[in-house]
Formats: C-alpha cells, structure tokens, sequence
C-alpha cells in the first residue's frame, strides 16, 4: 500500500519541526549553562541563583535565552488545550523573568564584574511591550472562537479544563496589569520572584499533566513518574537544608533542578509515549523510484 506523497511530506516536516523545536530549547538551556559556568571560572565563585546572573556579563545571554525560551513555548502546541494554555502561560512569564531583574542589594555588587545600575525606566519600557503584546495575545484568544475562526487552530476550543486555565491566565494579566500600572516599585521589586515561582510550577504542570496522558499502558512509564518524584524530593531536600543555612547558593540549586529537570523531560518525552502507547504503523512508501499516477482513462483501459 503507498500513500499520497504530499500527506507523508507533511507528516515528516511535522516531525522534523517537532524535533528542531525541542533541539533548539535544549541548546538555549545550554547556551545559558555555558554562559554561568564561565563567569563561575573567571570569578571564582557561584553567584545565589540563576537569576543573579542578569547583572553579570552573561546579562545578554540570559535576557536572550529566556526570551527565546519563553516564544518557543508559545509557540509549541500541547496535546491538549490545558496543557498549551499552561505552555502559553509558562512562556509569557519567561519573559517577565527576563526583563525584571532579581533584587540585589548595593552591598552585594561589585562593580568588577556586575551591572550595578540597571534603570527602571529600562526595565518598565520592556515589561510594558510585553503587557502589550500578552493582551494581544489573550484577546486573540477569547475572540477567535466566538468569530468561528480557532476551531482547528486554537487547541482550547471545546475543552473545559483549557477554558478555566484560560479564564484563569486572564485574571492573572489583568492583576499584573494593575500593579504594574498602581504600584510600580512593587512590582519591580517582585515581579520577578513571583513570575519565576509560577513559571516553574507551569512547567512542572506540564510534565505532571504529559503524564497522565500516558494512560495506565506500557510498564516502562514508571520510569516516567520516577523521575518527576526525584526531582521533587530533591527540591524538597535543598529547600529545607538552605532553609536551615546548612547550603550555600541553595537558590541556585534549586533552579538548576528545576531547569535541569524539565530539559531532561523535554528531551525524553516522546520516548515515553513510544513506550507507553506505540503508535499505530503507517502504510509504507514505496522505495524505488516514485512515478506519477496515471490518468484515469489509462487505468480503466
């Protein structure tokens, strides 16, 4: 049996796009990694998390990676519409964790190696282009259905659970929103903490809601639960143990669990569903030399 060539040409660019996409996430997620270990080998020494790192040299690389980070979860379509409406919400604080900046104390910087005066001004104007363009984005949401136009497009379209997720995300722009515009210095001073503590509890609804997709099938999917667990238990450990000041850059760490973490799930997720639910076989191409079909009148002769 052969199949129409255009059909199988789409499916492998899906795949291939598919592939490019989550390869791309993983060299950012490098890229950033490469960029921290270098100012940790020309200065000595780790900085408290992650995110201290916006005032260091890697400042560009950081702001770049988190951008890209955050468009290409935007852009990558979940298997259902509560988990893109999640993927959509994760990617949008990205870039709030971008653009505002960690506090840091004046004591703290040193001006050797660190951006000690980075202007509000600077950091109002980029969050307030990415208000703009989230509000585009939500009102594109809620009006192309009701305009018969996401049907097919937008995967929250006849999901319930994608539907609260959305209404949800809403209230949450509309609050940013308001203390953005009310309260400024609160929000820089704690947009970004709070934007990355819900951006790692998306990712980690992400990966707990990819689970339950896989269904009670396939005995290797407890690897898949495994490892979530682990990842969790060590949040808890390094949480408790900088809680109680018996580790150093705690923050730090708790971070790189949780980057480190998703990354592997990113990268390993497809093996789970392969394993949990092989995919029904495609009818084979034919492997010599293709020719066009011929016309009807020919064949019925």
């Amino acid at each position: 049996m052969t199949t129409d060539p255009v059909a199988a040409g789409a499916r492998q660019l899906v795949r291939r796009t598919d592939l490019y996409l989550r390869l791309g996430m993983v060299l950012l997620v490098l890229l950033l990694a490469a960029a921290i270990t270098l100012e940790r080998l020309r200065y000595g020494s780790l900085l408290d998390s992650v995110s201290a790192y916006y005032y260091t040299p890697a400042h560009a690389v950081f702001i770049a990676c988190l951008c890209s980070l955050g468009a290409c979860m935007i852009i990558y379509p979940g298997r259902s519409g509560f988990e893109d409406v999640t993927l959509n919400a994760a990617g949008f604080l990205a870039f709030l964790v971008a653009f505002v900046p960690t506090s840091r104390g004046e004591a703290e910087c040193d001006p050797s190696r660190a951006f000690c005066d980075i202007p509000t001004s600077t950091i109002a104007a980029n969050v307030a282009a990415v208000l703009l363009v989230g509000g585009v984005g939500l009102l594109v949401a809620y009006l192309a259905p009701i305009m018969g136009a996401g049907k097919g497009v937008l995967s929250h379209v006849g999901d319930r659970h994608a539907r609260i997720a959305l209404h949800v995300l809403a209230v949450g722009y509309v609050f940013l929103v308001a203390v953005f515009f009310l309260d400024r210095a609160t929000f820089l001073r704690m947009g970004h903490g709070w934007s990355a503590l819900v951006l790692f509890a998306g990712l980690i609804i992400v990966i707990v809601n990819s689970g339950l997709h896989l269904g009670h099938r396939g005995s290797r999917r407890v690897w898949y639960w495994g490892s979530l667990a682990l990842a969790l238990l060590a949040m808890a450990i390094v949480w408790f143990a900088g809680r109680r000041g018996a580790m150093e850059h705690w923050i730090f760490v708790e971070e790189s669990i949780v980057i480190g973490g998703f990354t592997f799930f990113w990268v390993t997720q497809k093996v789970a569903e392969v394993w949990a639910e092989p995919a029904a076989p495609e009818p084979t191409e034919p492997t010599g030399p293709t020719e066009p079909p011929e016309p009807p009148e020919r064949v019925l002769a």
